[in-house]
């Protein structure tokens, strides 16, 4: 490490310990490894953070924090269906996500884990101030659904009234 500086999320006394998710993509979605590796639109992540049983387990203030490069958009505010913002809006949970490179660094000396920013690609270090913090919502956003959700084929909707 190059240098260390108090997380954003840390600044808040008596909140719980954060809830982390690592992963590659950015702020559009996710990829998952494996021979093939295969993509994860930002809302289909949050479709699957609003099932996540363990992060439901938690208490209900109880942040997030994204461990995923450029998991934030560029700008002052996330775009509606960026990673951050469908993780927000899925959870009802407030998200940390960095518009740098970032990782999980373990330190196997003492067992702990750092979220670490990596330097630029002109190898300068990463810039202090690029984690941002998604508010959760205050409800469904205005307007239709940028693409249509399915029916469930066992949903009265789906049946016949004839």
């Amino acid at each position: 490490p190059v240098g260390s500086e108090p997380a954003p999320w840390a600044a808040q006394p008596g909140r719980p310990a954060p809830f982390v998710y690592v992963a590659d993509g950015d702020a559009d979605g996710l990829v998952l490894p494996g021979p093939l590796p295969a993509a994860v639109p930002a809302r289909q992540f949050g479709e699957l953070v609003f099932r996540d049983a363990e992060l439901l387990g938690r208490a209900g203030h109880t942040e997030v924090v994204a461990v995923v490069p450029h998991g934030s958009p560029a700008g002052t505010r996330p775009s509606a269906g960026s990673l951050p913002d469908e993780g927000a809006r899925n959870s009802a949970r407030n998200w940390w996500a960095t518009r740098g490179a970032t990782t999980l660094h373990h330190d196997p000396a003492t067992g702990t884990y750092t979220v670490a920013m990596l330097p630029g690609p002109d190898g300068q270090p990463a810039p202090t101030g690029t984690w941002d913090r998604t508010a959760r919502p205050k409800g469904d956003p205005e307007g239709p659904a940028t693409d249509p959700v399915a029916i469930a084929a066992n949903s009265a909707a789906a049946r016949g009234t004839d």
